[in-house]
């Protein structure tokens, strides 16, 4: 099953709900909108790290944005992106929007953490916020900005306006990275039939009933199920498949 097909990739996919990002058509515009828009309202400097899996560590091939930065702390960020114990991870579990100047009291961090926080705020100020956003098939984005003039309140309305934009572009966003990144499906037409009868709490027997196969082809095809996805159970294929739009409850 094609992949791109199901998810309405074909222009049926712009939903109202994308307010001004309907009419993007690739990834990069969404991006290129989203900035102008927040520059527009005010903001000075923004990153932007997507679409991250749920419950996933910063990878190398995440999708980052920055502007308004200083050129030279950020030669110095990018030449340091990899490695584990990221403070982009720690904010993503913290699991919502927090003050600049509130990271460090809040959220506990180890030296090299520590030390790339000061450096932050020596270029930059402590007047910003960094944000999460968690939003369709288990995807979350992380949004670090500031104003021109600070900010005081996770819950002005200028920046619960940014966030909503920010929420549009993310719905957006996923859809059309995830039409790019995945043009088929792992699963064949029969077996998401199988998952799907599966995620809807039914039996191996009540399955076999309803799709009118053995009992024997069910467990044949929840095995090919488990392989196609690396998963070992029933529960893990259902939560992989959701995160993934293979099947819909």
């Amino acid at each position: 099953m094609n992949v791109q097909r199901k998810l309405g990739c074909e222009g049926s996919m712009a939903h109202s709900s994308d307010g001004d990002f309907a009419d993007c058509t690739r990834p990069a515009d969404v991006f290129a909108k989203f900035r102008e828009r927040s520059t527009a309202a005010g903001v000075r400097l923004m990153s932007v790290i997507a679409p991250l899996p749920l419950r996933s560590v910063v990878a190398p091939d995440t999708y980052v944005q920055f502007w308004g930065y200083d050129p030279e702390w950020y030669a110095e960020y990018s030449a340091a992106w990899q490695g584990p114990g990221r403070i982009e991870d720690l904010i993503l579990e913290y699991g919502a929007p927090i003050l600049w100047r509130d990271i460090e009291s809040r959220i506990p961090l180890n030296e090299r953490n520590r030390q790339i926080l000061s450096a932050f705020h020596d270029y930059h100020g402590r007047d910003g916020i960094c944000m999460p956003l968690f939003g369709p098939y288990a995807f979350q984005t992380l949004l670090s900005f500031a104003f021109e003039d600070g900010i005081d309140r996770v819950d002005e309305p200028r920046v619960l306006a940014i966030a909503e934009l920010a929420r549009q572009a993310q719905r957006r966003f996923v859809e059309l990275s995830r039409c790019e990144q995945r043009p088929q499906s792992p699963l064949s037409a029969r077996e998401q039939e199988v998952l799907q009868q599966v995620a809807l709490g039914r039996s191996k027997k009540m399955a076999a009933r309803e799709l009118g196969v053995s009992l024997s082809s069910i467990d044949t095809y929840l095995r090919r199920i488990f392989a196609k996805l690396e998963v070992n159970d029933r529960t893990e294929a259902v939560v992989r498949s959701l995160s993934l739009g293979l099947i819909k409850l």
